[in-house]
């Protein structure tokens, strides 16, 4: 007799390099039967491999396109559901059955060990409505509650001119303070700048001078204050987000864009299948171009003022192609993202948060260099033809591959700055190299080392490279994304 012994339907893995496959320990009866956790967050780009019998698998996997480390969880998370039904007066056979209390024992499994994780009210009583943060938080609050207690005690209650905290006295002090100014008869400032009696500030009180600002007076300085203000270019949110190949997103947000304000109070989709104006359509000329950067800048109806954003070609706001734009005008400031197509004309898939951009989905792109030995310095490499013309922070990840050892087994290579050079992971302007290292074993077989980091671009999109090695060499860069850091969202 088979019996369902106690399980948790959880299996964790800890890999220290990258791993794609990991095995659920426990019985599935469908592909979409488990779930996976990586450093805690859900991840859904893979696909279960499974044998099954008699509907039962026991050797799933959820595997990878990319290897893991760090923590992985593979646990069950089953839909609750039946798929079978048993005939009156039928044969019920064996196999069947067991299937079907099987399925029904997995989803009660999971939901028993989900129940433990919950806040329980004792037995008889109703539970309460609580969020993560009240539970999370509650301790915290209960102390420091109790502190600002005990310090509106002290000031209520303490004699005059007895300090609680510096700067802080009773309100007993300050209502002595205030019956002493009353029975002096002085309520007020009785001269100042040469002025007696009941003094009224004026506009010359306090010149440049004295306030270090502005050329004549506090009007003045004011006013400059307020038109510089005007004039400065930032943003809050406006975050873009992939949707499709052919359609992205853009989040709510806000702020000042050539002196004016600017707001999209809720999401907004477009498609690069359209010119501005038509539908949804976001382009400002023409048709989607393959193997292309487009760069997303604010505009704003000039009628009501209307949000929105125009896809463009143009590495500036001033190049934008005004032609389906009649009645709109363009921030000079206002670029809030980048997004790059493949050579099939659709959008790089990507995920964004602030202004650094991910590539995901295996959308990597890669190019290589190899062969001989380069060790008198360093050599500009194109990373990415996608980004010339522009300079962003480029988000690298470098492999070397080395073989034919010649009878030197030292291996290097390092990615730096385009405009600066370091080896062995030293900083070069304010930005870190990225090196990978690797030493030839006496066998002669190839080694391999990877990492990953950001690095400035030139405006070619070229970074500065450099390898040393004898024999056979492939140094492979996988382009990941970039960080826009001329993009003017605040916080990003």
């Amino acid at each position: 007799m088979s019996t369902t012994t106690p399980d948790l339907r959880t299996s964790t893995y800890t890999p220290v390099s990258p791993t794609t496959e990991f095995a659920a320990g426990f019985p599935i009866f469908d592909n979409a039967d488990i779930a996976v956790l990586h450093d805690g967050q859900p991840r859904t780009d893979f696909v279960v491999t499974a044998t099954y019998i008699n509907g039962v698998s026991i050797n799933a996997k959820a595997v990878f396109a990319s290897g893991l480390v760090g923590t992985v969880v593979v646990y069950g998370k089953r839909a609750p559901r039946r798929i079978s039904r048993f005939n009156d007066g039928a044969p019920l056979p064996t196999k069947d059955q067991n299937l079907a209390l099987d399925t029904v024992e997995a989803e009660l499994q999971e939901t028993a060990r989900d129940v433990v994780r919950s806040h329980k009210a004792p037995l008889g009583q109703e539970g309460g409505v609580f969020t993560a943060s009240d539970i999370g938080n509650a301790q915290a609050n209960a102390e420091i509650a109790q502190a600002f207690a005990d310090l509106a005690e002290k000031w209520a209650t303490n004699p005059q001119n007895v300090a609680v905290e510096p700067g802080l006295f009773s309100a007993y002090h300050w209502a002595q303070v205030a019956l002493d100014a009353v029975s002096s008869g002085v309520a007020g400032v009785s001269s100042f700048n040469g002025r007696v009696g009941a003094v009224v500030p004026g506009n010359t009180d306090y010149t440049a001078a004295m306030i270090g600002y502005g050329s004549t007076d506090v009007d003045a300085a004011l006013d400059e204050v307020t038109a510089q203000l005007a004039s400065l270019d930032w943003f809050v949110g406006l975050v873009p987000g992939y949707v499709s190949t052919s359609q992205i997103s853009i989040s709510a947000g806000y702020g000042v864009l050539n002196g004016k304000r600017c707001q999209l109070v809720a999401p907004i989709t477009r498609s690069f299948g359209a010119v501005f104006g038509v539908g949804n359509g976001i382009l400002d000329t023409g048709v989607v171009q393959a193997s292309k950067p487009y760069f997303l800048y604010a505009v704003r109806r000039l009628s009501d003022g209307a949000f929105d954003v125009v896809a463009s070609l143009s590495t500036t706001a001033g190049g934008v192609n005004m032609t389906n734009l009649t009645g709109w005008e363009v921030f000079s400031g206002g670029r809030v993202g980048i997004i790059c197509t493949n050579s099939s004309g659709q959008i790089i898939q990507f995920s964004q948060e602030g202004n650094k951009v991910n590539l995901v989905g295996g959308s990597f792109l890669t190019q290589s260099n190899g062969g001989g030995a380069f060790a008198s310095g360093p050599a500009l490499t194109v990373v990415s033809s996608i980004l010339n013309n522009f300079s962003v922070d480029m988000l690298i990840s470098l492999q070397l591959t080395v073989s034919n050892a010649g009878g030197s087994p030292d291996v290097t290579a390092s990615a730096g700055p385009a405009q600066g050079f370091s080896v062995f992971g030293s900083t070069i302007d304010g930005y870190k190299s990225i090196m990978v290292g690797t030493r030839m074993g006496s066998d002669g077989a190839d080694k391999a080392f990877t990492s990953y980091g950001p690095v400035r671009c030139n405006s070619s999109g070229q970074i500065a490279r450099y390898t040393d090695a004898v024999g056979s060499f492939l140094l492979t860069f996988n382009f990941n994304g970039w960080i826009d850091y001329q993009c003017k969202r605040l916080w990003a």
